[in-house]
């Protein structure tokens, strides 16, 4: 769930962000609390957690708000947020203690390290799995199953026991390394691997080996650790909701403060490696992307070892660090040790406060690095606009690496894009619409994005002969094939066919049954007026039913009133479409009227097309809890 929340959330909040009076662009550390605060009340956000340091230290470190609204407990600098997939950070220090006391190596193979863990890899003679694919989530694994979700896990599961509780989601897709595909079960892997070789639980490793290293003494992964009231209440929407712990916990469930999140920064910005005896090459290894194709053709962005190196227009130098997205709550680490600075907020409600408090930390810290900083990546894009790129770069490209299963015809749907040359300039756009990115030429076959000078797309070389990217996006680097303009408009040309109509289908009926009250005589058959409802009705439900799963992932990982009501409605829309053709083509119901067959016949045939592809993505008959 925190994956498809992750995807879905900027998508649905940023475009709505107002900042109602809030003065987008503080230059005193009070006016940027005062903004920060002002952000917190305007949008009901009940706590947020803030650590801001730089090489110095501490410059600001503090709680606002209330943890729990109902106990009116005041949030502070030791309150406990959820800081989701930020915890795995902490997976990858972990490993690289190991790899500096020579333990393990980045280039292990798992199945030389742990046989006992089950995965499927077509390409282990030649691509085989290894511990930096597993970090950098290029193992081509499917995201976590619903059915992993439903193990009751307490302190007293083996990390064995969880990842063999349900394995089939650890199957290579495409050869390791090829691509990046955001998981949670790889970096659980390597914490069982850590566990293995240090002779220690995972959590007591973390908690001896970096937690006491670096301060973070109340840091924890088991909510029944923690004293009470001194953690937030998650909220969604303004409503409690349940902190969720489940099988891949080590990758997501810490829960963490802003003391001692700002002790976490510091080790990074303030060159503290003695704390955890990392050296200065290994924490430069964590945040430089290795395993993909783009990585290997000198792509500095990107996702890294559990760390996610990025930039952005607010702030535009490398940042290194991570999100993380769990129901209730959103947290966000950046840092820079080139320049010595980093923030994190955390927050226990998802709404439009988080991408406005992201902007604000990151004009702030602009505002106070060098003046130089700007000239360079003006001067970098003046340098690359002498490139000329190979030519067939122009074109509508679509997602070819889904990160699950159930989220790949969403994700190539909804996450095409179009490179563009008006002949001056190179742009990145949306395909739906949207601002365009400025790209400007690094080489014949990379480019950097011009507002912030650092790299944005590389043209790789893959198992396809049509040309593919990467490109660097909020979760990562994502990879991206070209498509034909028929594919990329046909499909959506298909579903707004439909759409059209379902709402003509729904004026007839409206129609004819005002002519039946006012005794108007009508010659339309009751089941030529039935029949097509029954298909549209079948599909609202099944669509329906399928946006489900991001938000009761539990419920579809066994069998319940929602997973098999989605089996069953899968199957039934289908048949439906076939019985509503028999009757169309085969008998004379539709005789009569014109404009319901035709109507009838393009329903039939657009809900068969969409049918059809979404049985190539294995998005039909699913049994979601095997």
């Amino acid at each position: 769930m925190r994956l498809l929340i992750s995807l879905l959330f900027p998508l649905l909040i940023w475009p709505s962000i107002s900042y109602a009076g809030t003065d987008p662009t503080p230059k005193t550390l009070d006016e940027l609390k005062g903004a920060i605060e002002q952000i917190r009340k305007e949008t009901n956000t009940p706590a947020v957690g803030i650590a801001l340091v730089n090489k110095e230290g501490p410059l600001w470190v503090a709680g606002l708000g209330e943890a729990d609204t109902e106990k009116h407990n005041p949030a502070d600098e030791n309150t406990l947020f959820r800081i989701g997939s930020a915890s795995k950070m902490i997976i990858a220090l972990a490993a690289l203690q190991l790899i500096e006391e020579g333990k393990l190596s980045l280039d292990d193979r798992l199945a030389e390290l742990a046989p006992e863990i089950k995965f499927n890899n077509p390409w282990e003679n030649t691509n085989p799995i290894k511990i930096a694919h597993l970090l950098e989530h290029t193992s081509g694994w499917d995201n976590t199953h619903p059915r992993e979700l439903t193990l009751e896990v307490n302190t007293n599961t083996s990390l064995l026991e969880i990842l063999n509780f349900h394995p089939h989601s650890r199957h290579s897709r495409w050869a390791p390394g090829t691509y990046m595909a955001y998981n949670n079960t790889g970096p659980v892997v390597v914490a069982y691997l850590i566990e293995k070789i240090s002779g220690q639980p995972f959590s007591d490793y973390v908690k001896n080996k970096i937690f006491t290293n670096l301060g973070m003494d109340s840091t924890s992964y088991f909510p029944q650790e923690i004293p009470p009231n001194s953690q937030v209440q998650l909220y969604m929407q303004g409503v409690p909701t349940e902190f969720m712990y489940d099988a891949t916990w080590p990758a997501g469930a810490l829960l963490s403060s802003p003391k001692d999140m700002a002790n976490l920064l510091l080790f990074f910005v303030a060159e503290e490696r003695n704390k955890l005896n990392i050296s200065d090459a290994s924490i430069k290894r964590m945040e430089t992307p290795g395993t993909t194709k783009g990585a290997q053709q000198g792509m500095k962005t990107g996702y890294s070892l559990g760390n996610y190196t990025s930039s952005d227009v607010d702030l535009p130098i490398l940042l290194h660090g991570h999100r993380g997205t769990v129901a209730g709550s959103l947290t966000e680490l950046f840092y820079s040790r080139e320049h010595g600075v980093g923030y994190a907020f955390m927050m226990n409600e998802m709404n439009t406060a988080y991408p406005q408090i992201s902007k604000l930390l990151r004009i702030y810290l602009q505002q106070h690095l060098s003046a130089t900083l700007l000239t360079t990546v003006k001067n970098t894009a003046e340098i690359a606009t002498q490139i000329n790129p190979i030519s067939d770069i122009e074109g509508i490209y679509a997602p070819t690496a889904p990160s699950s299963a159930y989220s790949s015809f969403g994700e190539q749907l909804f996450g095409m894009i179009k490179i563009v040359n008006t002949g001056n300039q190179w742009l990145q756009q949306p395909f739906l619409g949207g601002a365009p990115r400025l790209l400007s030429p690094k080489s014949n076959q990379t480019f950097i994005d011009q507002a912030t000078g650092q790299d944005a797309i590389a043209v790789i070389s893959a198992p396809s002969d049509k040309t593919q990217l990467e490109v660097n996006g909020y979760t990562g680097n994502n990879a991206y094939q070209k498509v034909s303009a028929a594919r990329a408009y046909g499909q959506w040309m298909i579903i707004t066919l439909l759409v059209v109509c379902i709402i003509i289908y729904f004026l007839y009926i409206i129609i004819s049954t005002a002519k039946k009250l006012l005794r108007v005589q009508q010659k339309t058959s009751l089941i030529a007026l039935i029949l097509p409802g029954l298909s549209i009705l079948l599909f609202i439900a099944y669509y329906y039913l399928s946006g489900k799963i991001a938000y009761s992932l539990h419920e579809f990982g066994k069998p319940s009133t929602l997973s098999i009501g989605l089996l069953l409605t899968s199957i039934a829309w289908p048949v439906s479409l076939i019985y509503n053709g028999f009757f169309l083509f085969a008998t004379k119901i539709y005789r009569d009227t014109k404009v319901l067959a035709i109507n009838t016949a393009i329903l039939i045939a657009t809900q068969i097309a969409l049918c059809t592809i979404m049985a190539c993505y294995g998005l039909i008959a699913i049994p979601t809890w095997l």
